[in-house]
């Protein structure tokens, strides 16, 4: 689950109080960022641009990719009727993408799992994502080269934000030829908006400087009419 938190600040009994302020669960902008959508038996099974099935919400091109169903685990933390947390191995020439509603000038948080299939006889794997409006937004090449098993890939997590140029964005993931046969593993791939509550902002130094001084003044205020 993905919560987002804000800060607000009050002031009461002449301190300022610092307190975090959980959102809503973020609304994931991807269709099946988890694999799931389409649930397969076996290890696993093979899509290209011919035979993308209904439901499965990415568009395939150049290569195929391997949807995982038992040959190892995912870590999306969600799974099909047969108990298997699915993911996607990128082989080495495909691009694999999906465009999403975005709204010009708001912020959006991609964040997403990756590892390298433990049969790279290299022990790693690079892959690549861009994401693109009007304009390039986002693009990264990743490196997967820690230890990986079949029992555990040794998922990492990347997370960034970006902010919207146009309507209609595009979330692309390539493989890489040096990779090989076996390649780049991703899951649990979440595009969400950033909300940013002005109410529940953290306000610059100066406002704060200027909220303490009318808090001193009124407390010298009070103490003078006390004095009278």
């Amino acid at each position: 689950m993905f919560l987002a938190k804000a800060f607000s600040t009050t002031a009461f009994s002449g301190a300022l109080v610092l307190s975090t302020v959980g959102s809503a669960q973020a609304v994931n902008l991807i269709s099946n960022g988890d694999f799931e959508a389409v649930d397969i038996s076996g290890n696993y099974t093979t899509y290209n641009s011919t035979n993308v099935p209904d439901g499965f919400g990415w568009s395939i091109s150049d290569d195929f990719v391997y949807l995982v169903n038992s040959f190892w685990s995912g870590v999306s933390g969600t799974t099909n009727p047969d108990d298997f947390d699915q993911s996607l191995e990128l082989r080495p020439n495909v691009n694999l993408s999906q465009s999403f509603d975005t709204q010009i000038g708001r912020t959006y948080e991609l964040s997403f799992f990756y590892a390298h299939d433990f049969s790279n006889a290299q022990g790693r794997a690079l892959g690549h994502f861009d994401i693109v409006g009007t304009g390039s937004l986002l693009s990264e090449t990743l490196l997967h080269d820690i230890p990986s098993t079949q029992a555990d890939l040794n998922f990492l997590q990347y997370t960034e934000q970006f902010v919207a140029d146009s309507e209609s964005t595009t979330l692309t993931f390539s493989g890489d030829p040096s990779n090989g046969l076996h390649g780049f593993v991703i899951d649990g791939v979440l595009i969400s908006e950033v909300y940013q509550d002005a109410t529940n902002s953290i306000p610059e130094p100066s406002s704060v400087t200027g909220l303490l001084g009318l808090i001193g003044f009124g407390f010298r205020a009070l103490q003078r009419k006390r004095s009278c």
